[in-house]
């Protein structure tokens, strides 16, 4: 589904002129990658179109609790769970859901990605910017603030400890959300961790001049986060840069009224240059370029040394 955004085809070829030769797809599609079923169909598509090598992800949800392990022997490259809602409007699983599921899939020792943002804290934002009358692009900002994301985070640290599940933080986007990760990495947790180009090379002051193309799930911040982002890169905090790639259509993007607009914008094809842009500038070393963007993902994900290496054999 949502093919009139992007099709394989059209991202993978995006993807490859961005230099990037490996992909995972998120499972809010239209139907979402819930099911064995449903793996297998979008399995089938990808084989057919795709220009770069891909791995795709299965839901972890409320309502798929007991389709988990047949995903995870059905060849999902991990699995994710969205604590916040997104694009797709998947609902979030509960606290106890997400228990039985860390559970599930633990024995697997497949990574689960997860949109670490508190549902219900944004729900309650949600509607009082609404009753409030804000409709302006700093709204959406306002209804995720950082703390949402620094529950989530700590939660499913939490439960991971608890249950041995491994876990990655997407699109890590708040100097706050560090140090419960930090934390978790003391006490052992196997988390892992990135953050996209737009949350280190923008800032709160752009949403005056682009208005609703940056809204994106959790927002773009403060300048004082992205500083701290980089930092975090630099040091291992923060493990490795991703895009969070979801393109929209123009009518879907420019919108007056914030809520109205669709969440996130491409970046497969930009993150590369960007980044080199950054190494070029002194912002981190070519090295760390190296680490974030291939060695680190390829160890996360069981691809290294086949991915993420120089070496006879690997591709």
């Amino acid at each position: 589904g949502y093919t009139h955004k992007e099709t394989w085809e059209s991202g993978t070829a995006a993807a490859a002129m961005g230099g990037v030769t490996t992909v995972f797809d998120m499972p809010n599609t239209h139907p979402p990658t819930a099911t064995p079923d449903a793996f297998e169909d979008k399995l089938a598509l990808a084989k057919q179109q795709a220009y770069v090598d891909f791995g795709i992800y299965g839901l972890m949800a409320e309502d798929n609790v007991d389709q988990l392990e047949a995903l995870a022997e059905s060849g999902v490259i991990g699995f994710k769970c969205f604590m916040g809602n997104t694009f797709g409007n998947l609902p979030s699983p509960s606290t106890g859901a997400m228990l039985e599921a860390f559970e599930r899939v633990a024995p697997y020792g497949l990574r689960t990605s997860l949109h670490a943002e508190t549902a219900s804290i944004m729900a309650w934002r949600y509607e009082r910017l609404r009753k409030a009358g804000r409709n302006d692009a700093l709204a959406h900002v306002a209804a995720r603030p950082d703390v949402v994301a620094v529950e989530a985070v700590s939660r499913a640290a939490i439960l991971a400890e608890w249950t041995g599940a491994r876990i990655h933080v997407l699109h890590v986007s708040s100097a706050a959300e560090l140090r419960p990760m930090r934390e978790a990495k003391q006490r052992g947790v196997d988390i892992t961790s990135e953050t996209c180009p737009h949350y280190l090379m923008m800032d709160t002051h752009d949403y005056a001049s682009l208005g609703s193309l940056m809204r994106v799930n959790p927002p773009i911040r403060e300048a004082k986060d992205s500083e701290a982002l980089w930092e975090a890169l630099r040091d291992g905090t923060v493990d490795m840069i991703a895009t969070d790639h979801a393109p929209h259509t123009p009518e879907e993007q420019y919108k007056e009224v914030i809520w109205e607009a669709d969440c996130g914008f491409p970046g497969v094809e930009t993150q590369m240059p960007l980044m080199l842009t950054a190494v070029s500038e002194g912002r981190i070393t070519l090295q760390d370029y190296v680490r974030i963007s291939a060695v680190a993902p390829a160890k996360a994900w069981g691809l290294y040394p086949r991915k993420g290496a120089l070496m006879v054999e690997a591709d």
